[in-house]
C-alpha cells in the first residue's frame, strides 16, 4: 500500500499538469485572438484565392476569421449604407439583406499590402495592390460577396 508521500507527489504531478495544459490552452487563444486575420495576405493571389473559399449561402461568419477576413475588424454597414452602395442594381442577396435591415449585416474589409503585386507577368519588380471585399452575412451565413 502506496504511503501518505506517495500520494502527495501524484497530487502535486496531477496539480502540475493541469496548471501547464492550461497555461497551454490559453497560450493557443491569446495567439490566435490577436492576430489582424484581414492584414495577413501577402500576395494579391492569397487574397483572390481566400475569397474565393467563401461560399455564398455556405460559409459559416464564424468562418470568416478563418479565411481572413474578421468580422471584428471589418467596417460594419447598417442597412442604409447597404441600399446606398448597392441601390442602383443590388442583387436579389442584397435586396434581402436591404429588406432584413437588423438581422443582416454587412461587413467592408479593406485589404492592402505595398509591393507584392507582381508587374507585367512577375518581371521588374512589383507594385503596391489594395482592395475592397464586401460580405453579407444574414442568419450566421454569409448571402452575397464582392470584391472589387
Amino acid at each position: 500500500m502506496p504511503g501518505p508521500n506517495t500520494h502527495r507527489k501524484l497530487v502535486t504531478l496531477l496539480c502540475l499538469s493541469l496548471l501547464t495544459a492550461g497555461g497551454l490552452v490559453v497560450t493557443a487563444a491569446a495567439n490566435s485572438s490577436t492576430l489582424p486575420a484581414n492584414q495577413g495576405f501577402q500576395t494579391y493571389d492569397q487574397l483572390v484565392e481566400s475569397f474565393g473559399q467563401i461560399v455564398p449561402g455556405m460559409t459559416q461568419a464564424q468562418d470568416l476569421p478563418n479565411l481572413g477576413f474578421d468580422t471584428r475588424i471589418g467596417a460594419l454597414l447598417s442597412p442604409q449604407d447597404v441600399a446606398a452602395r448597392f441601390g442602383g442594381r443590388p442583387s436579389a442577396a442584397m435586396r434581402d439583406c436591404i429588406q432584413a435591415k437588423l438581422y443582416c449585416n454587412a461587413y467592408v474589409f479593406h485589404p492592402a499590402h505595398a509591393g507584392s503585386a507582381p508587374v507585367l507577368f512577375g518581371l521588374g519588380g512589383s507594385r503596391p495592390w489594395s482592395a475592397e471585399i464586401t460580405l453579407l452575412v444574414m442568419n450566421g451565413r454569409v448571402t452575397d460577396k464582392v470584391l472589387s
